[in-house]
């Protein structure tokens, strides 16, 4: 294999790892926006799944929320308070999105780049 076919081959593989990160990333910004959507329709009490067909009733104390804020770390924050810490992890999983969807571009073109110059 000569060295553009094995930079052609790296390419790839970055590629295909840049789309599962493409992939990750998604799921975690839907799962954001869910648990945004969710806090909005959060009544003071509820009644919530916990797997297997078991649910939990569950009494908010003072309208407060527990939010994991970070190294899994969990506090008790106001509704509003949480909102805007979802507010700020989906900003930054939406800008790790564009770097990586830049990062995916930046490959297929060199990747079209080698392809052009091995035939």
């Amino acid at each position: 294999m000569d060295e553009k076919e094995y930079a052609y081959r790296g390419l790839q593989a970055q590629a295909m790892d840049i789309q599962q990160q493409l992939q990750s990333l998604q799921a975690l910004m839907a799962e954001c926006s869910a648990a945004g959507k969710a806090l909005e329709n959060l009544k003071s009490d509820a009644i919530f799944p916990i797997g297997s067909g078991v649910l939990v009733p569950a009494t908010t104390r003072g309208g407060k929320v527990l939010v994991e804020i970070g190294a899994g770390l969990v506090a008790e924050k106001t509704r509003e308070e949480a909102r805007a810490i979802l507010k700020a992890k989906a900003e930054k999983l939406e800008y790790a999105f564009g770097r990586a969807e830049a990062a995916l571009k930046e490959a297929a073109r060199r990747m079209a780049e080698l392809e052009s110059s091995m035939k």
